[in-house]
């Protein structure tokens, strides 16, 4: 980590907490602004630290530019047009994370003697996590996306619930701290956004939906430092 990109991650940070409370207070025109401007924010996180990987730096940066488009796209999630092109484009995201993670950051750790002990151990355990949430979460929403009379979004959801969670075992795959808390903060994210969406309300589901949301992408950058 360079000292620019301190910085830079601390204006995220700040900027961060104050979308949190946009969102949970109901102030649109805050968070239309402050929503899109942390990932901004975390791709100068990204542009400026010090990483083993060039190709693991450019894909994560394609998927915040996919985060970004989604970001902007779900801040009326209530128009179903917008909605779903929001999950286009974190389906997006994440396609780049997985490729971030298997050809950039697990490349670079599959010669160290951690990468080649815990990589195929913790790809296993996040499977079994990854399992777990699909059986008690995942399978729930799905179910309820399609009592709720929108068939079209079935194959689209579940398309995202398997990118999501090849994209935590991704990660886990890489042996790095920050990449496995900040795939599992993504996963709980996208987790009470849908349940909050298709199955029940969750109570302060704003604060909650977009604090693991940028912990999690704030922590996924920070992997490409090791």
């Amino acid at each position: 980590m360079t000292a620019t990109s301190w910085l830079v991650l601390a204006l995220a940070g700040t900027i961060a907490v104050v979308d949190w409370w946009a969102a949970e207070t109901g102030r649109r025109t805050v968070e239309a602004v402050a929503k899109p401007a942390v990932i901004v924010l975390l791709a100068g996180v990204a542009v400026t630290l010090t990483t083993s990987s060039d190709l693991g730096r450019w894909l994560v940066l394609a998927a915040l530019a996919c985060s970004l488009v989604g970001d902007v796209a779900l801040l009326r999630p209530d128009r179903a047009a917008r909605f779903a092109a929001g999950l286009a484009a974190f389906l997006a995201a994440h396609i780049a994370y997985i490729a971030a993670m298997l050809l950039g950051l697990g490349a670079a750790a599959a010669d160290t003697a951690v990468g080649i002990a815990a990589g195929p151990a913790l790809a296993i355990a996040a499977a079994v996590i990854v399992g777990a949430g699909f059986g008690l979460v995942g399978q729930r929403i799905l179910r309820a996306v399609q009592a709720s009379g929108h068939a079209e979004l079935v194959l689209p959801v579940a398309a995202y619930v398997g990118a999501i969670s090849l994209m935590v075992v991704a990660a886990w795959s890489t042996g790095r701290p920050t990449a496995l808390a900040g795939a599992l903060a993504f996963y709980a994210s996208d987790s009470l956004l849908g349940w909050d969406r298709f199955v029940g309300p969750v109570a302060h589901r704003s604060l909650l939906v977009m604090a693991t949301y940028h912990v999690g992408q704030a922590l996924l950058v920070l992997s490409l430092a090791g």
